[in-house]
């Protein structure tokens, strides 16, 4: 599938640059990051700063190709329907986006800045983390470091950045990257360190979107995305995710339809509108369909995956807004219509 959608970011002008350009350079060239980007679709993309979980190793390596024996006989997987992990107050970091599946849940953070960028993923009981071409992390294989709320910890060496692990709870792994272009790798390290402390995990809270969808078969729900924002910031871009199955990982999907809201004229200044669409400007160009001005300045913005043309534009056309959904306490938590 490996499609490249823009981010669920805002597109703000970020200020006067003070990035040491031949150490962004270097860093760049052994950075991947995996997320939820567009309308939530979730890739590999070369070049960024958020670590894969994984890469195929040779002898000594911490990575190893998946065996029975290192997955847990009874995985307990997350509710894709709540958000379960929090990220406590740590200075100078921010929480930018929020990522459910069944298998993983992910925080991605950043700097004030934006020359920082991390991500929290936490993994259910009984799954490990797994690269797209099915290779486990074996963190114990790491080398050994301060314990994390109590538990041990193990600094993963990897060719696209260190990777702070550490059980959570018994049999699920957490992981913290944290790379910023100013500083030095055993600056990051502290503050992958500082963000690991500030971890919690519990009961959580439930997923609420403001808009609901029919469910379009064949596929299931797989996960939920979300851009964080502060008190009192009106942007909001959230979506769902529908997959023929879970992503065993937090590198890809595979035939997946993902459908998002958004609300300003972002969209429309970047992507520009070709058609009407039930009244409404819209811009169709195969599988990607965006309609504008669905409802209180909201646009409908969904990527058919394996989906044939017809099939994108029909979910797209499925999707219904809540009453008032520029306020987040009318959202639903049943966005399946």
């Amino acid at each position: 599938m490996d499609r490249l959608l823009d981010p669920l970011r805002d597109e703000d002008p970020l200020p006067p640059s003070e990035v040491d350009i031949d150490r962004a350079i270097r860093v760049g060239r052994r950075r991947v990051r995996t997320r939820w980007v567009g309308t939530g679709v979730l890739v590999a993309a070369v070049a960024f700063l958020v670590p894969v979980l994984g890469l195929p190793g040779g002898a000594g390596s911490s990575v190893d190709p998946a065996t029975s024996s290192q997955r847990a006989a009874e995985p307990r997987d997350f509710d894709p329907m709540r958000r379960v992990v929090t990220v406590a107050d740590v200075p100078g970091i921010v929480t930018d986006s929020y990522t459910t599946a069944r298998r993983w849940q992910r925080i991605s953070v950043r700097n004030a800045g934006w020359t920082g960028l991390g991500s929290v993923t936490v993994h259910a009981p009984g799954r490990q983390a797994a690269d797209p071409g099915g290779d486990v992390l074996r963190p114990e294989a790491g080398a050994p470091t301060e314990p994390v709320d109590g538990r041990p910890a193990y600094w993963v060496d990897r060719p696209s950045g260190d990777l702070l692990a550490w059980q959570w709870t018994d049999g699920a792994w957490a992981f913290v990257s944290y790379q910023d272009v100013r500083t030095e790798d055993e600056a990051d390290r502290d503050t992958a360190r500082r963000i690991a402390l500030a971890v919690r995990v519990g009961a959580g809270e439930p997923v609420t979107m403001p808009f609901t969808v029919p469910r379009p078969a064949p596929y299931q729900l797989v996960g939920t995305t979300a851009d964080l924002r502060p008190p009192g910031d009106p942007f909001v871009r959230t979506g769902l995710l529908f997959a023929a199955e879970d992503p065993a990982d937090a590198g890809q999907c595979v035939d997946c339809v993902a459908v998002a809201v958004e609300n300003g004229d972002r969209m429309a200044l970047g992507n520009g509108v070709n058609r009407t669409v039930d009244g409404h400007p819209a811009m169709v160009d195969g599988r990607k369909v965006t309609i504008y001005g669905v409802a209180a300045g909201f646009a409908v913005d969904v990527w058919g995956g394996a989906a044939d043309d017809a099939a994108s534009l029909a979910v797209a056309r499925s999707v219904r807004l809540v009453p008032t959904p520029d306020d987040r306490s009318t959202w639903t938590a049943r966005p399946l219509g």
